[in-house]
């Protein structure tokens, strides 16, 4: 469902730029660069990332967001989604996959 709140803020890319060691599904991520500045505010704001050696604790609440497919072999969406997830512990995760 897509849903305006009113607080969107639009803006083209001048260009994006993918991870170095971009593969599916690991280092899947891009920076966009935008053609003005965005007006940060109480609805948007930077991304917070941890340490590329911090290990964030079990039940750390996260926020994921993007633009990429949300059902398989579905469409890309036109509208920017995010996703609250907390990561688990690996050993445990009922999926098999690594939640960092």
């Amino acid at each position: 469902m897509n849903v305006n709140s009113g607080k969107e803020q639009k803006y083209s890319i001048s260009g994006y730029f993918k991870h170095p060691q971009y593969q599916f599904p690991k280092y899947d991520f891009a920076l966009m660069k935008l053609t003005k500045t965005a007006t940060l505010n109480d609805h948007v704001g930077t991304v917070c990332l941890p340490e590329s050696t911090e290990k964030l604790p079990v039940g750390t609440v996260c926020w994921e967001t993007g633009w990429g497919r949300t059902s398989h072999n579905g469409r890309m969406s036109y509208y920017l989604k995010e996703l609250e997830i907390i990561v688990v512990n690996p050993n445990r995760s009922p999926y098999g996959v690594r939640v960092m």
